[in-house]
């Protein structure tokens, strides 16, 4: 008799962390499906979502960010007119 019961309790230990297992990889699926772009023409706008939390709209008067940037090179801030200016002469060069 106490064999049978452990090899049962064996058994359930083993579908247990077997459900649990697949639990957690249904989780990490179910995250990068979160983790998406999303194109919104009534408002204009283009949010990025990681992990199913918006991080980052873009809209025409810039890219809003929820947390902070990092970058290794530098930011030039040209202001309109010259981005304006940059956009123009890359379309000459075409």
């Amino acid at each position: 008799m106490r064999i049978p019961v452990i090899f049962l309790s064996t058994l359930l230990t083993v579908l247990l962390l077997c459900a649990f297992a697949q639990t957690k990889q249904l989780s990490a699926a179910d995250r990068k499906a979160d983790t998406r772009i999303e194109e919104d023409g009534e408002t204009n706008e283009i949010r990025f979502y990681v992990d199913g939390e918006l991080g980052a709209v873009l809209k025409s008067d810039g890219l809003h960010v929820r947390n902070g940037i990092r970058y290794g090179g530098t930011i030039v801030d040209a202001g309109a007119q010259g981005y304006f200016e940059k956009q123009q002469g890359d379309d000459a060069k075409k």
